[in-house]
């Protein structure tokens, strides 16, 4: 369940936008989240939304979100699912990003990490997806590949990566 908040104090807060909150049934059940209901943070939900992307099991990761658009994989707990989507909720329109190129088919275990966000030179939403080898993590350089919503397909990139980047499935630029 998503709860969208617009206010006047919000609106100030968001620059015109409007404030997106999260809360999720079983934070509800416990009242978790509450904590912000003052006069300084009303919540007051607008309208309540549907998550039009349904993963295993009813969980999705948000990957990012940037301008409005959220980032949605199903790859929950190392599945291997590859499943992505870019959001809009408030003109309820989603894009399913096709498979990437490293799947779990082709290349077999890896760990991968995930980054979204706009392209302000290209004027496009770029997902960047960085996997790793499951049996030769940090030995082995990762396979690097960008998704661009403007060309609807994901590239490779020649990478000389010098860190293991150890944050699994978010990552934001």
């Amino acid at each position: 369940m998503l709860q969208i908040t617009a206010t006047s104090h919000d609106r100030q807060l968001t620059k015109g936008g409007e404030l997106v909150t999260f809360v999720w049934p079983l934070m509800a059940h416990f009242g978790i989240g509450n904590q912000f209901q003052d006069e300084s943070f009303p919540v007051n939900p607008v309208q309540e939304l549907d998550c039009p992307f349904k993963g295993i099991k009813r969980m999705v990761n948000i990957v990012g979100s940037c301008n409005g658009v959220f980032c949605l994989s199903d790859d929950v707990y190392g599945k291997y699912t590859e499943r992505a989507a870019l959001w809009n909720p408030s003109v309820r329109k989603i894009v399913n990003i096709p498979c990437p190129n490293f799947t779990f088919t082709s290349y077999g275990p890896y760990i991968p990490s995930l980054g979204f966000g706009f392209d302000s030179t290209t004027d496009d939403y770029k997902l960047v997806r960085i996997v790793y080898s499951h049996f030769n993590f940090g030995e082995i350089r990762p396979f690097v590949e960008i998704y661009s919503l403007r060309s609807r397909g994901w590239r490779k990139v020649d990478n000389n990566l010098k860190y293991v980047i150890t944050a699994p499935q978010r990552l934001l630029f």
